[in-house]
């Protein structure tokens, strides 16, 4: 009974690793605070050969997180835990990381000043109302408009 109960402990065994900060850029000036974000994802090593979704579960950690924040650009103050298991026929690995969802802030838009009404320009030379002015008028053009050259024309 006691051979069984090992092997039993020992099939289903599982760690967990500390809490690891990933060092990410700082905040900039452009960015505001969204929130904290929290992401997990697991991937198995089947008979410890075939990886399903191995490759892929801190990518997938990260979209997870992400996705709580529509706006959010990227993470800062990055943890990363780890933890798995071992089982008959492989093991499971799991991956949570938590952080600071940033974006870009809002633009801020200045109100727009309008400029006084302007006063028509007056082509009159002695008058400061334009109201008595005449209007300008312009001599009239005559032209000729033919497509067709003069040469061709006069056949």
């Amino acid at each position: 009974m006691r051979k069984y109960g090992m092997v039993a402990v020992a099939a289903c065994a599982a760690c967990t690793s500390g809490l690891v900060k990933i060092h990410t850029l700082p905040m900039q000036p452009n960015e505001q605070v969204l929130g904290e974000a929290e992401g997990s994802a697991s991937g198995v090593m089947l008979f410890q050969l075939l990886p399903l979704g191995q490759n892929t579960k801190l990518e997938r950690a990260q979209a997870e997180a992400m996705a709580k924040f529509p706006n959010a650009n990227r993470l800062v103050d990055l943890t990363m835990e780890e933890s798995w298991f071992w089982f008959y026929f492989g093991s499971c690995y799991s991956v949570s990381i938590t952080g600071t969802a940033v974006g870009a802030k809002p633009i801020e838009e200045k109100p727009v000043e309008e400029e006084p009404a302007k006063k028509p320009k007056c082509s009159a030379p002695s008058s400061a109302d334009c109201s008595s002015a005449s209007p300008i008028s312009l001599p009239s053009i005559s032209t000729r408009c033919s497509l067709i050259p003069p040469s061709l024309a006069r056949r």
